[in-house]
């Protein structure tokens, strides 16, 4: 008599087990994964229209998530993360509003950490080359409208590298202090802070007035070496002024070069 008690209580804490399990299934909330947050992808201080946006027009199947940005051609393009340049295009001059035309892009691709990279299209000009690492809001290159483009714009996506290729699914993403913009609303990227524009000029002047140093053996060959890595509308990292050997008047081209940047600046943020 006991063999049946003990299968019948065995039963019980099964169905009983099966039960709580489906419970706390029940109970626990589904696990979602936020989209990935990106800089976005031009210079500082710009702001251009969406002109496309998720899953309409061309932007189906791997580009269902991208965006485009209807912008001049020739503006400068930057990293959206850190990350490893892993494809690099810029030999083409053909484009056109045409899909045939779409395997003539330019491009960039690049890997970043999470299983993620970012992809670029249609510059007219390439800065960068596989294998380089790049941190984010370095120049890439400069936009236009090669491959499939009825204008200049930038085509730009985030993206799982499910393959070697250039043009991998496109993943939900968001764009920092822009969250998932709408078509033809306006993006701006990040200026570059007031106070450190001036800390730059500023840092200028005082080396304008410094004064002349004399080489031991006289004015053979001078450098100027500025570093205005940090003025990122200016879109260079290094400036490099190699001067003859003879007296020049460093205050002069140390004063035009200050005036140049004041109106790269307003040029910039004026676009």
């Amino acid at each position: 008599m006991a063999r049946p008690a003990q299968s019948l209580l065995l039963a019980v804490s099964f169905l009983s087990s099966l039960a709580f399990a489906d419970g706390v299934a029940r109970a626990s909330p589904p696990v979602t994964l936020e989209p990935p947050e990106v800089g976005v992808p031009f210079g500082c201080g710009m702001s251009f229209p969406v002109s496309q946006t998720h899953k309409v027009g061309s932007h189906l199947g791997n580009d269902a998530w991208a965006w485009d940005f209807r912008m001049p051609e020739g503006t400068p393009v930057v990293a959206a993360l850190d990350g490893v340049v892993r494809l690099a295009r810029g030999d083409s001059e053909e484009g056109g509003c045409d899909p045939t035309l779409a395997h003539k892009a330019n491009y960039v691709v690049i890997a970043h950490a999470g299983n993620l990279e970012t992809q670029y299209l249609h510059f007219t000009t390439v800065s960068v080359v596989p294998g380089q690492p790049v941190r984010r809001g370095e120049l890439l290159g400069y936009s236009g409208k090669t491959g499939w483009a009825c204008g200049a714009h930038l085509h730009f996506k985030v993206a799982t590298p499910v393959s070697a290729g250039w043009n991998n699914p496109s993943v939900e993403a968001r764009l920092a202090g822009h969250g998932d913009p709408e078509l033809e609303s306006s993006v701006s990227s990040a200026a570059v802070s007031v106070v450190m524009k001036f800390a730059h000029y500023a840092a200028l002047i005082v080396c304008c007035l410094r004064p002349k140093v004399q080489w031991p053996n006289g004015w053979k060959r001078s450098r100027v070496f500025i570093k205005i890595n940090k003025l990122k509308f200016f879109n260079i990292k290094k400036l490099f002024i190699l001067l003859p050997g003879f007296r020049i008047n460093f205050c002069f081209i140390k004063t035009a070069l200050f005036f140049c940047l004041i109106a790269e600046h307003f040029l910039f943020n004026h676009v």
